[in-house]
């Protein structure tokens, strides 16, 4: 979902990020995460966020949910 997402949402608003709201999968130190989407001054991104039981989440945290058919 997350890169597909990348791939269509072209317009997201500057300054705008949100987090995929999936089953965590492991980064290169084995930590887990989930994707993120931003765009930042530099541009559009697909980057991770960190999803360990841990991690708290802010109040402007904002999560994307994709519903089965």
């Amino acid at each position: 979902v997350g890169p597909h997402l990348r791939l269509k949402d072209i317009e997201q608003p500057l300054q705008d990020w949100y987090l995929i709201a999936m089953k965590q999968i492991a980064d290169s130190g084995g930590s887990p995460g989930v994707f993120r989407l931003g765009h930042g001054g530099s541009g559009l991104w697909l980057s991770d966020s960190w999803a360990r039981p841990t991690d708290e989440g802010g109040p402007g945290d904002r999560f994307v949910f994709r519903l089965r058919k």
